[in-house]
């Protein structure tokens, strides 16, 4: 019997068990861009256009895609000139020994006085076991 569906959780979770890996990967990536663009009007004042998350998005889903491929070479592509652009060139993910997960954070000064900060734990086939995000008041010295 499947289980009900009570809000964006619980229809995450039914996704990344019941869907297959590229769906998964489609709705990470354009969920990722829509945060960020929400970030970019929240913190920056600045509209980021529906059609330029939707191309950041296909961006992000081919780096990875080549990033994640054999034959992918550590510098794939050219940076791009849009400083806006939030997929930053592809670095190759190194997975953890199997049984092992990896952990990776980071933290960026978005107004003078508020931090953003995020993590991400993956498992060794790369899958998001969990993620966060965080907003809090800072100083502009680390």
């Amino acid at each position: 019997m499947e289980q009900p569906i009570h809000d964006v959780k619980d229809w995450i979770a039914n996704i990344i068990l019941t869907e297959k890996e590229d769906l998964i990967i489609q709705i990470a990536s354009l969920t990722y861009n829509i945060w960020q663009a929400r970030n970019q009007q929240v913190f920056e004042d600045l509209t980021i256009p529906e059609v330029d998350i939707i191309q950041r998005s296909e961006r992000c889903i081919n780096e990875f895609i080549q990033a994640n491929s054999p034959s992918s070479s550590p510098d794939i592509s050219p940076p791009y000139s849009d400083r806006h652009v939030l997929c930053p060139r592809p670095k190759r993910w190194i997975k953890p020994e199997a049984g092992w997960v990896k952990a990776n954070s980071d933290a960026n000064l978005q107004q003078p006085t508020k931090w953003g900060l995020g993590a991400i734990i993956r498992d060794e086939m790369g899958l998001v076991m969990v993620f966060a995000e965080w907003e809090m008041s800072g100083y502009q010295d680390a």
